[in-house]
């Protein structure tokens, strides 16, 4: 399963919000490197400055429910800390 669609489950959605969703998530997914150091380094500048989600985040809010959206920030916000706990200190 990729990481798009192990977020698309998460969030529980319907096959409708699946068919627009997707493709945005597979986009964000794919705008990180395979790298876990240099996805860490894209994943949190992308999320906390002027980056991909903030470009994305319109299209998902009229898509998903808001608890659907509030559980994908807790997935962003999750995914940065994990990833970037593995490449501070090193």
């Amino acid at each position: 399963m990729s990481k798009a669609q192990a977020i698309a489950q998460q969030l529980n959605l319907t096959p409708q919000q699946k068919e627009k969703i997707l493709p945005i998530l597979a986009a964000e997914v794919q705008k990180c490197t395979p790298s876990r150091r240099q996805f860490a380094f894209n994943y949190a500048e992308n999320a906390t400055t002027q980056g991909h989600h903030q470009q994305t985040d319109p299209e998902m809010k009229a898509i998903l429910s808001p608890e659907q959206y509030q559980k994908l920030r807790q997935i962003r916000a999750q995914t940065i800390r994990e990833a970037t706990q593995g490449t501070m200190g090193h």
